[in-house]
């Protein structure tokens, strides 16, 4: 699940970069992404691979995805997309987020391959999947939550509340079947990740590109 979530960010950063896509949805998507995906680490796998890694990778984890979310805010508060200032600061996200998908395929996904059993690792996805599924029904990705997050304490409404923000809305549990491993993870993402399967860049660039 969490490799999925890489890949699907990466095929938003290319949407991000081509002038063909659109690419406010791509960054939207990938903001709601980012963030559900982010703090489910940490609130549900973090911990439970804690005794297994060293501290140190873990809390280097974590501060690389605060980082993070303060280059993920510059960019959200780009005026005008493709303009030098945009291209500047998706350049910088996608650097960051090479960084913590590296770092984090290298230990914290194979440290879990290698300590923990089937049954713990489903138990696992499980207990990941709802917690990323509540934070995309809660719209965590929007510009008013990430500046929450990177100024203060992140308050994530419910899904009926803020309904005058300029966010897209993002699917919760309903969309996500949590699963062992060799499965396919199910959710909806709007415009360009649309239920099931993570989609090829051809399929989200759409047939024309």
């Amino acid at each position: 699940m969490i490799l999925d979530d890489h890949r699907m960010m990466e095929d938003l950063l290319r949407l991000m970069r081509s002038i063909e896509a659109d690419r406010q949805a791509a960054l939207n998507d990938f903001a709601q992404l980012m963030i559900a995906h982010g703090e489910a680490e940490e609130t549900s796998v973090h911990p439970v691979l804690m005794p297994f890694e060293e501290t140190d990778t873990v809390e280097h984890i974590e501060a690389a995805h605060r980082e993070a979310l303060k280059v993920l805010l510059a960019l959200l508060e780009v005026r005008e997309i493709g303009s030098a200032e945009w291209d500047w600061r998706l350049k910088q996200l996608a650097s960051v987020t090479a960084r913590h998908i590296d770092e984090e395929e290298r230990t914290l996904v194979n440290r879990a391959c290698e300590s923990l059993s089937r049954q713990s690792r489903a138990e696992l996805a499980a207990a990941f999947a709802r917690t990323r599924a509540d934070l995309l029904d809660a719209r965590c990705g929007s510009v008013v939550h990430v500046q929450r997050m990177v100024h203060g304490a992140p308050s994530y409404p419910t899904p009926s509340s803020d309904s005058s923000e300029p966010t897209r809305r993002v699917r919760g549990s309903d969309d996500i079947e949590p699963i062992g491993a060799g499965h396919c993870v199910r959710w909806s993402l709007p415009g360009h990740l649309n239920g099931g399967c993570r989609r090829t860049p051809s399929d989200l660039l759409g047939s024309g590109s």
